[in-house]
């Protein structure tokens, strides 16, 4: 039993010498790495693992960020617009102009002047929904399905009942 642990133990500390780099040379503090060597960095940092570095970075399998594989999935980018509830019970002409750089441009004609806001927008993780930041106050939050862009409530849920139509805003 103690020759199966010593031996066990002898293993171990020679397999943690191998890293496997005995037969290559660290470049000297005043060289800068290759060229090669910085092209192929990039399939590692990318998680390509394959054997053959030598291949084109372009063939390389790149991650794909599981929200920005939902969003691409919605046609999403463009100008949304309706009429929502105002906060006197009046219909406010709203339009929503969501940016491929996240962010969005919101016009709303309010006593018949038009308000104009801008700001940046967010994504929810599951890809759904998003919330709208103009810099000054809290965000709204707006659902997205089917191109119409549904506000939601300070709770962050969907208006039900016969005014969830109401909170509705089409695509043009």
């Amino acid at each position: 039993m103690k020759k199966s642990i010593l031996a066990l133990s002898v293993l171990t500390v020679i397999l943690a010498g191998c890293d496997g780099n005995s037969d290559k040379t660290e470049p000297k503090a005043d060289q800068q790495p290759s060229a090669t060597v910085e092209q192929n960095a990039s399939p590692a940092a990318s998680g390509d693992i394959s054997p053959n570095v030598n291949e084109p970075t372009s063939s390389a399998p790149t991650a794909v960020d599981p929200l920005q594989k939902k969003t691409s999935d919605l046609d999403w980018q463009g100008s949304y617009q309706g009429s929502l509830p105002g906060a006197d019970g009046k219909n406010v002409d709203t339009t929503i102009t969501l940016n491929e750089d996240q962010t969005f441009t919101m016009t709303q004609q309010i006593d018949g002047k038009d308000k104009k806001t801008e700001g940046k927008f967010a994504w929810s993780p599951e890809g759904t929904t998003l919330s709208l930041d103009n810099g000054k106050g809290k965000p709204e939050q707006y659902a997205i399905e089917d191109g119409t862009l549904i506000k939601l409530d300070a709770a962050g849920n969907k208006v039900s009942g016969d005014m969830a139509s109401q909170y509705e805003l089409h695509k043009k």
